[in-house]
């Protein structure tokens, strides 16, 4: 007969390779082969611990174990660690393993009443809880077993709890009082609440508990003892237990401190011996931790328990020792690199100011290095570095000899960046190429200026020399060393400067010509702006990185006036983009205007014809703006009041039809003198930004005429 063969089929209908009935029946089976793993093995730590296998010993040698501690306090602990422990110890065939280490116990407390177990004994007397005065978690053991009353070691506590009506004493006289007593319990001993004295003669109950009895008395007195007669039998029993429990707690407390202060004379001839600290030892060694386990289960530390850990403390000390060596000389360091940087403000706050380069190159100074120190480890203790620098002769002038020489290097690489390599003149009258005016440079690193020339958006001599990158997470060292080749100039605002000198007839060799372009004030105006647009020489620098070649011309002082009807508020870009709490009301004030849209009003109000030649448009704006009649100013009006702004919408309106991403002073005009923004705030109340305060008014007046017409 033929071999049967059968198809097995894949769920989606495809055949797999058949195979002969014969060898899937007869034959030994066939080895599985092994699965690749697809998973990376992960190597584990040499120092990882293995299986527990504390819980798998068999119950008599956990109880040879548990004998040893001589304490049922730690029996307990073990019985908390898990359930396999927690139920293998309070099984009743591990009674003995509780009653043995009770009685070891160094002082053994009295036998329990038949009410209790020996794992509920052991909770009932060393187990902490909660104190009823202050609600902290305490350790402490009851304070009144009697009463099964638990304070904190607090001595707050206890006297709150004393006098705070939660006792009462008991009154002998009443009827009720006696038969209450024989059913109640009541605080063991008046020692209980030492050493406040509270119930020194009589018993001492809870108040609460008193009242819930003298309640169930007063229903029906005459029955009262028939029916709490086993109460009453369990409460005898139970006092004369808690009794004997307090004076094992007083035996207890006295041998603790008995143990507690030889241990420590111990401690101290040992610290004096081998010449250790006596509080370093306790608290950072491994003898504290022996020391204070010693104390809590009632025995001596003997020479035998130290010497044991002798290596350990000796070690530990030794690290202890080093670690404060480190910090101090850490702390010495910070302290020497604090005093450079004061040093450091200092000679910045000088006048006439004195280009320095940054911090953390100044710090690397031959002279500055050497007081302040290259790092903690060559710090052994602080020294007054900031007076060094400034009172001791020799050196300030090594100092200011290592500061000349940095700052010749510097103008030789920067001047080599502006293309003045190797300058040199005889002239004691022509300038250094990187102390003209034209001498322009940015950071091609981080591209990032300081406050102070935020608004040139570039850097000159100085600023290049403690120009220090911002923001960068890597290569922070870098910062440390300067080089001239992370700057380039200027090109757009070198190129603006060079056109205004010319204009004006300075040549930037020589120091004067600052004090020219200085003169200029509003008298330059930007064709490259759709509409002009006035700029100073101190924001033409800034305002050419606008224009890929910005054009200017001058103008005459009368044809300002008609691009500066609305006075220039110095800095106030700046004020409003600050982090007051009072600048968010400011930017929101409805009082700004478009400049740019102003001038564009302004040319389209012209009257006289385009045939007109340039002196005598000029003389036309002038009689124009000159007139005095009311339907031009009041038409004027008008129109300037449509431009209002708050400052973040104009922001937008000069982003979205001028291109202007960041607003400057001469794009923005103010309605209203910021002055009566303050005003308003001084008076205690919201104003509406349209209010106008007659007091003001007359202020803004008197302040200019181009403001009357708003």
């Amino acid at each position: 007969m033929a071999p049967v063969s059968t198809n097995l089929g894949t769920p989606d209908g495809h055949e797999t390779t058949a195979i002969p009935a014969e060898s899937r029946t007869n034959g030994p089976r066939a080895k599985k082969l092994p699965r690749a793993s697809t998973k990376q093995d992960i190597p584990t730590a040499p120092d990882e611990p293995g299986r527990c296998l504390f819980d798998k010993l068999p119950l008599e040698l956990l109880a040879e174990i548990l004998l040893f501690t001589e304490s049922p306090k730690d029996v307990l602990a073990v019985a908390r660690c898990s359930k396999f422990f927690c139920a293998t110890l309070l099984n009743p065939s591990a009674r003995f393993i509780w009653k043995a280490a009770r009685i070891a116990y160094p002082i053994p407390p009295p036998e329990p009443l038949s009410t209790f177990t020996e794992a509920s004994y052991a909770a009932f007397l060393f187990d902490g809880g909660t104190c009823e005065v202050c609600g902290k978690t305490t350790d402490a053991m009851y304070t009144s077993f009697g009463i099964r009353l638990r304070l904190c070691r607090n001595h707050q506590c206890v006297v709150r709890f004393a006098t705070g009506g939660e006792l009462r004493t008991s009154n002998t006289v009443l009827m009720h009082d006696l038969k209450i007593r024989r059913c109640l319990p009541y605080a063991e001993s008046h020692r209980c609440f030492l050493p406040h004295r509270v119930g020194y003669n009589s018993d001492l109950y809870r108040t609460k508990d008193w009242l819930h009895e003298l309640h169930d008395c007063a229903v029906n007195p005459e029955e009262y003892l028939t029916r709490n007669k086993s109460k009453i039998s369990y409460v005898a029993a139970y006092m004369k237990f808690s009794k004997s429990l307090f004076e094992w707690k007083e035996i207890r407390q006295a041998a603790y401190k008995s143990i507690e202060d030889a241990n420590k004379k111990f401690a101290e001839k040992l610290a004096e011996k081998y010449g250790y600290n006596y509080w370093d030892m306790m608290n950072s060694t491994p003898y504290g931790e022996l020391h204070r386990h010693k104390n809590r289960r009632i025995e001596n530390v003997t020479q035998k328990d130290y010497d044991g850990v002798a290596s350990e403390v000796d070690a530990a000390l030794s690290r202890l020792a080093e670690t404060r060596k480190r910090k101090a000389r850490e702390s010495a360091y910070m302290e020497n690199r604090e005093g450079v940087a004061q040093h450091y403000q200092r000679l910045r706050s000088q006048q006439p100011p004195v280009i320095l380069p940054s911090l953390p190159v100044f710090r690397r100074l031959p002279i500055v290095a050497m007081l302040q120190g290259s790092g903690p480890s060559t710090v052994e203790q602080p020294s007054n570095v900031s007076a060094t620098l400034k009172n001791e002769k020799w050196v300030i002038k090594r100092l200011d000899l290592e500061l000349k020489q940095w700052r010749e290097r510097a103008r030789k690489d920067l001047g080599a960046v502006l293309g003045y390599p190797d300058w040199s003149t005889a002239s004691t009258k022509v300038l250094h190429p990187v102390d003209r005016i034209t001498a322009r440079f940015l950071c091609k690193v981080c591209s990032k200026v300081a406050l102070r020339y935020r608004d040139d958006e570039c850097l000159d001599f100085a600023g290049a020399c403690a120009h220090q990158c911002r923001g960068r997470k890597k290569d922070r060292r870098e910062d440390e060393v300067w080089k001239a080749e992370r700057f380039v100039k200027d090109e757009k605002a070198i190129a603006v400067l060079s056109k205004l000198l010319h204009l004006c007839g300075a040549d930037a060799q020589f120091a004067d010509a600052a004090t020219k372009l200085a003169a200029l004030e509003d008298t330059i105006l930007c064709t490259s702006c759709e509409h002009g647009l006035l700029v100073n020489p101190k924001s033409i620098i800034g305002h050419s990185h606008r224009h890929e070649n910005m054009e200017i011309k001058l103008v005459s002082d009368i044809e300002g006036e008609l691009y500066f009807q609305y006075p220039r508020v110095r800095g106030l870009v700046r004020s409003l983009n600050g982090l007051e709490r009072h600048v968010k009301a400011m930017r929101e004030w409805v009082n700004y205007g478009c400049r740019h849209c102003l001038n564009e009003l302004r040319l389209r109000e012209r009257k006289a014809g385009a045939a007109l030649d340039e002196a005598d448009q000029l003389s036309a704006d002038v009689a124009y703006w000159a007139s005095e009649g009311y339907e031009r100013r009041r038409r004027w009006n008008e129109k300037v009041q449509k431009m209002k702004f708050s400052f973040n919408g104009l922001s937008s309106h000069l982003k979205a039809k001028h291109g202007v991403d960041e607003p400057r002073d001469e794009d923005i005009f103010v309605f209203r003198p910021l002055e009566d923004f303050k005003i308003d705030r001084s008076n205690g109340r919201k104003r509406g930004p349209d209010e106008v305060d007659s007091s003001s008014t007359s202020v803004k007046k008197a302040r200019t005429s181009d403001t009357e017409l708003v």
